[in-house]
């Protein structure tokens, strides 16, 4: 079964044009930078309802597509970021707790 696996998959490399749309994960690394975008905008309001008790934002990044051959190589993307409203640090601060609280 896993000869047969790697044998399917391997043929898939007899048509390189066909590649980016028979393999996911080739199809999900080579994607522009505006379409990761565009879904991290339509995700964004979906996760800003379920959690409210975050501040969730839009954010440009980059990510590291391996660890094994390419471990320097980055993609850039997009990413939400979630950040809770209170900073636990103003626990410390009596005063600063409540001008966190009464913002």
């Amino acid at each position: 079964m896993t000869l047969a696996a790697l044998d399917a998959t391997l043929r898939l490399y007899l048509h390189p044009e066909k590649l980016r749309e028979s393999l996911p994960t080739l199809r999900l690394l080579t994607r522009p930078a505006e379409e990761i975008t565009a879904q991290a905008e339509r995700l964004l309001p979906l996760l800003a309802e379920r959690y409210p008790e975050f501040d969730v934002r839009l954010a440009p990044c980059e990510s590291q597509i391996g660890s094994g051959s390419l471990p320097v190589n980055r993609l850039s993307g997009a990413a939400l970021t979630l950040t809770p409203w209170l900073d636990l640090r103003c626990l410390e601060d009596e005063s600063r707790f409540l001008e966190m609280v009464l913002k």
